[in-house]
């Protein structure tokens, strides 16, 4: 949310003081319902998810989807996308508006390469052997091979780590897919508590800059009109000011307004 209130708006807003802008239009891929249900109130967002409805799938999309959004919100998800990955970039990027962007998270080291568990997945499933999970896989020549060893993720649906990327890697993936702007957020923000790090933080990409369109601001500007009358009412009430005579209510002097 730190980085999707810096590329939305240039400021570090805690998402509580999101502005409602109807006509931006966000996707969260499998999103956190702590903050899906509140970008839903705030934007014309839709959280969709592999393993329940709303249904989508990075490797399968519908391309009913391509070219509708202004942000895409991809987190933790993509070390979990079967072989091959770049497919799922390729995805994310499509879904873009041209001066959309991708917010994208994902476990990854300062390796030069992506180390891949299971490189050539053709048929595959989990199966239980002797108290263990392990992943069966047939190859297209109808051979099987066995893994053990999984790694899975908290949370539900496909939580099997199929890979911990490398930033050469991913940035790699984002270019081929077209989103040649790429910022990694590697510092955080003292003032909301967000510790800063060197690997696994949030990326940005796009194809151009981000830009509000007309209608966005449009809806900003009759929201900060709005704000401002109200405001000015609230500081004018008799109430407000017998409460500030009595050393009570809210504090309203740094705003900026005279009454």
């Amino acid at each position: 949310m730190l980085v999707l209130s810096r590329t939305l708006f240039g400021a570090e807003l805690p998402l509580r003081d999101f502005p409602v802008l109807k006509s931006v239009r966000g996707l969260g891929i499998a999103d956190s319902d702590v903050y899906a249900e509140r970008l839903a109130r705030l934007f014309s967002y839709t959280n969709m998810h592999y393993h329940r409805e709303p249904r989508f799938d990075l490797l399968r999309p519908e391309p009913g989807e391509f070219g509708k959004y202004d942000f895409v919100i991809c987190s933790d998800v993509l070390e979990h996308v079967e072989a091959p990955v770049a497919i799922a970039f390729d995805t994310l990027a499509q879904l873009l508006k041209p001066t959309g962007f991708l917010v994208l998270t994902a476990p990854y080291a300062l390796d030069p390469v992506s180390l891949e568990h299971f490189p050539v997945l053709n048929e595959f499933g989990l199966a239980e052997v002797g108290g263990k999970t392990v992943l069966v896989n047939r190859s297209p020549n109808g051979q099987y091979e066995v893994y053990d060893g999984l790694r899975f993720h908290g949370g539900s649906g496909a939580t099997l780590e199929m890979r911990v990327f490398s930033e050469t890697a991913i940035r790699e993936h984002l270019r081929a897919a077209g989103l040649h702007r790429i910022r990694i957020h590697a510092s955080g923000s003292d003032r909301h508590g967000i510790l800063s790090g060197e690997c696994s933080v949030p990326i940005v990409a796009s194809r151009e800059p981000f830009v509000l369109t007309s209608s966005a601001i449009t809806e900003l500007t009759g929201q900060f009109t709005f704000n401002t009358r109200v405001l000015r009412m609230v500081r004018q009430s008799r109430w407000v000011r017998i409460g500030r005579f009595f050393g009570l209510g809210p504090k309203i002097e740094n705003t900026g307004l005279s009454i």
